[in-house]
């Protein structure tokens, strides 16, 4: 169920540029997201590495009682299949009542339940992690219109020029697309808010991988996979995950282009940190008022031994 090598990242095509007004370049790699209140100060970062103790959503928080947060950077990939990517949590294919490794609460899909993800709802909500659900798109630079192929009257097959595009909280998605445009010559538009009354929005058989326990989703427009249709969806969290093989990926798929987007997204999707970030700046903080009265003392012995 996995149509992606996770971390291969070849020819993308280094630095790029954006379109569409987003940003490029400054935040990728030293970005924070508050992922809610139940973490107390701990924040989840751009490219962090993850990992600690999970924390318990104390009582009165939305999803008392579950943990979050303990998974690392490495367990970021799931497959192709809505659910996967969780590295504890309950057995089943279904998202529900389920702890957030990340920090992260999976995306949803309306107006029909998926996979349990229901609960979740709905997209607009502004209380989950890094805010209510956007989209933005992703293209190749490659085939633009002062490209040498262009110049050269070459035709690019449409599946290597259509458009990617990436589902989550706010927070994430703009910070994926800063890192996506610099290192993979992409063409990026702003994020925009998620409407599925729009015909056109993204549905469960165009996404090609999940990530960060089903938070965070990657799709290609021009894909159909008929094993991520709602009707194939289980028929309960006990029942066995549809055995409807993928459908293979479109014909003249730019797979470089591809690899680059995946393994970027790997590399920085926001994750929740080790250790909360206010508890580092009092660590540090303490460390140092304890250290000065002993300095201040060797101070004045050594101005003492000097007289």
């Amino acid at each position: 169920m996995s149509l992606l090598n996770k971390r291969a990242k070849t020819g993308g095509g280094g630095k790029g540029g954006s379109a569409g007004g987003s940003k490029t370049g400054g935040s990728a790699g030293k970005g924070y997201v508050k992922v809610g209140t139940y973490t107390g100060s701990r924040s989840a970062s751009v490219y962090g590495q993850g990992g600690g103790s999970p924390v318990t959503i104390p009582p009165g928080t939305a999803f008392a009682g579950r943990f979050a947060g303990g998974a690392t950077r490495p367990q970021i990939w799931g497959s192709s299949r809505y659910g996967s990517g969780y590295p504890y949590g309950l057995a089943g294919a279904y998202v529900a009542y389920r702890p957030f490794p990340f920090g992260f609460w999976p995306i949803v899909y309306t107006p029909y339940p998926y996979y349990g993800n229901d609960e979740y709802g709905p997209h607009y909500n502004e209380t989950r992690p890094g805010g209510k659900m956007h989209q933005a798109q992703i293209t190749s630079n490659a085939w633009g219109g002062n490209s040498k192929r262009h110049l050269q009257g070459r035709q690019a097959n449409p599946n290597a020029t259509a458009p990617y595009t990436i589902l989550a909280d706010y927070e994430s998605v703009q910070a994926v697309l800063d890192a996506v445009a610099q290192n993979c010559s992409a063409s990026v538009t702003s994020p925009t808010p998620l409407n599925f009354d729009d015909p056109n929005s993204i549905q469960p058989q165009q996404m090609l991988q999940f990530y960060r326990a089903s938070s965070f989703g990657l799709a290609l427009n021009s894909y159909n996979n008929s094993a991520n249709l709602v009707s194939n969806q289980p028929a309960s969290n006990d029942s066995q995950v549809t055995d409807v093989q993928d459908t293979p990926l479109p014909v003249g798929t730019d797979l470089n282009f591809l690899a680059c987007i995946n393994a970027t997204i790997g590399e920085s999707v926001p994750i929740m940190d080790a250790v909360d970030s206010g508890a580092m700046v009092a660590a540090s903080f303490h460390a140092q008022a304890s250290f000065l009265p002993l300095a201040l003392l060797w101070f004045v012995i050594f101005c003492f031994k000097s007289m």
